[in-house]
């Protein structure tokens, strides 16, 4: 059920003590003092589940998730609300555990009041959790899940970011584009998520006509180099950002000088830690970039950076702009007066089917039958001395 009011009042009492404690360095008590002066005037409210990791080693991505939706929140209540009503956002910490994110799931499918969610963060949580919205009839919006998967959970699912096998296509177009027809492959044998992307790229690129050497890298929890760098033009990283920096370091030691691209997991600072000097020049999938300018694919970025950027007084990243398109999703649902969950999960599906795609901050949304988002584009992120530009914008 909803929140009394003798239950609203009270915790909005509550809440604005606190945040006034905490709001210069935690986001949730920046939506915790939002979502108090929502309820302060005791007038319903639209409310909104944001799940994802708020403790742990993964706790700064699901901040970076309520970050790009607190950012909509604002934006609507400081314009009055959608039909008179402000929007509350509740966020639930599944801790990046699959088990954590089946109690988090039951918690906000058992509240009739959450008209849709946007999370989890990680697929393993995303797929834990999807069937019991499913079943629970609650639209769920993903924007940073991208195993293939997620598109089986059922038509109340929903992903703007691309895939696995999108990124891999988007990847193979990119390097074989530049005249790089020998890639050297890293993969990680132990992790599902490297092998996943390797399989999808040696297809892909393979199909092109470029030729791949595979090179395992942990034996026995060492990284090796078992394949001659010298006989490739090019090197992809599809492991996590620590891996990818030593391996990096160890390359540019042996004197390789190809270029070295990477996954999404490669764009992190955590790259610049482990690979010092030699992560220069590496590049990496993003979703999005705030420094990237007069690209057609995405009109909307640099206008969105500023924007942020100006009320934040910080720039976005990636996982906060994907947030921002998901949560704008479910508000323009608001807006045209689809105020159910069984009403907002049939706009979302007709989106790019039926009624126009959306064009989002991250780019052009359209859903396919499943709820994935089609033929979405990807950011190629070039790392500098301590922080990363956009090198360009690349499609599947």
């Amino acid at each position: 059920m909803g929140l009394t009011r003798l239950g609203k009042f009270t915790l909005t009492v509550v809440v604005l003590v606190l945040a006034g404690v905490w709001f210069a360095r935690h986001i949730e008590a920046i939506v915790l003092r939002e979502n108090a002066y929502a309820l302060l005037a005791g007038r319903p409210v639209w409310e909104i589940a944001v799940a994802g990791p708020f403790s742990g080693a993964q706790q700064q991505y699901g901040q970076q998730i309520l970050f790009g939706v607190y950012y909509a929140q604002r934006q609507v209540n400081q314009t009055g609300g959608l039909a008179g009503r402000k929007v509350v956002v509740h966020f639930h910490d599944d801790a990046a555990s699959a088990e954590e994110a089946v109690r988090v799931a039951q918690r906000i499918t058992a509240n009739d009041a959450v008209i849709a969610l946007i999370g989890h963060y990680n697929s393993r949580a995303t797929l834990a959790a999807g069937p019991l919205y499913q079943a629970a009839g609650l639209p769920a919006i993903t924007s940073t899940s991208i195993n293939p998967a997620v598109a089986q959970l059922g038509d109340y699912v929903f992903r703007v970011v691309g895939h696995d096998i999108d990124q891999a296509r988007a990847l193979a177009n990119a390097i074989w584009n530049e005249g790089h027809r020998t890639t050297l492959v890293f993969v990680d044998p132990e992790d599902a998520y490297s092998r996943g992307l390797a399989d999808h790229f040696q297809r892909l690129y393979e199909r092109l006509g470029g030729r791949v050497l595979r090179n395992p890298f942990t034996v026995n929890g060492a990284i090796r180099i078992t394949e001659d760098p010298r006989d490739a033009d090019a090197v992809l990283m599809t492991g996590e950002y620590a891996d990818a920096g030593r391996i990096a370091r160890m390359l540019r030691e042996m004197g390789v000088t190809v270029p070295i691209l990477g996954g999404d997991a490669v764009y992190s600072q955590g790259l610049f830690a482990s690979g010092g000097e030699a992560a220069r020049g590496v590049r990496a999938t993003a979703f999005y970039h705030y420094t990237v300018r007069n690209s057609p694919l995405l009109p909307r970025a640099e206008e969105f950076a500023r924007a942020f950027e100006a009320a934040i007084h910080a720039p976005p990243n990636h996982n906060m702009a994907t947030s921002y398109d998901a949560v704008a999703l479910v508000l323009n649902a608001l807006r045209e007066g689809h105020v159910t969950r069984r009403a907002i999960q049939a706009y979302l599906e007709t989106i790019g089917r039926g009624r126009p795609a959306y064009l989002g901050v991250t780019g052009r949304i359209a859903f396919d039958a499943n709820g994935d988002v089609v033929g979405k584009s990807w950011v190629l992120v070039r790392a500098r001395e301590r922080d990363f530009v956009a090198d360009r914008v690349i499609v599947p």
